[in-house]
């Protein structure tokens, strides 16, 4: 399956068809991590919903690597992840 993840180098392409404003570069992390979340709830839905809910938890390695990237690109832009 084809990794679905929006690069920098996808963003610098969009950005050369019309320039992204502030406010849409604002928006890409809190979209993203919407999207990875959403993936998140439906995985774990899927597994307990199912009729074998004791069956292994999912693995969740590719949801929490996607989380925890750092793009450059998107802190120069958008402002440095907030510290918590």
């Amino acid at each position: 399956m084809p990794d679905p993840t929006l690069t920098g180098a996808d963003i610098k392409q969009g950005s050369a068809v019309r320039p992204l404003s502030e406010l849409e570069w604002q928006l890409v992390r809190p979209v993203f991590w919407a999207w990875l979340f959403l993936g998140v709830k439906d995985v774990l839905a899927a597994h307990y919903g199912s009729a074998d809910p004791v069956s292994p938890i999912p693995a969740l390695d590719w949801q929490i690597a996607h989380l925890r990237k750092h793009s450059a690109l998107l802190a120069n832009k958008a402002g440095a992840l907030p510290l918590v």
